[in-house]
């Protein structure tokens, strides 16, 4: 299972990435949580300056954009092992 995280403040960009991870995981047939971190004190707690991030099993995947659903797919299949 992934752990995914998104950090941020509730921005489009925020809700874009939060779309990205719901439209594409449940179409690769792999399970996933999704949190969306928009506290600003557990933001910065993390010592993220720029937001969104994407982070998956405590691994930062992407800052400040939200990335091409390709590109999403090639690190979801990384992480999974090609699955």
């Amino acid at each position: 299972m992934l752990n995914v995280k998104i950090f941020g403040r509730k921005c489009k960009n925020c809700i874009e990435m939060a779309a990205l991870v719901e439209r594409v995981l449940p179409t690769m047939g792999v399970a996933y949580s999704l949190e969306q971190v928009y506290d600003f004190k557990e933001v910065m707690k993390h010592g993220f300056i720029t937001i969104p991030v994407l982070m998956i099993n405590d691994e930062v995947v992407a800052v400040g954009q939200v990335p091409s659903e390709e590109a999403f797919i090639e690190k979801i299949n990384a992480l999974v092992g090609g699955k």
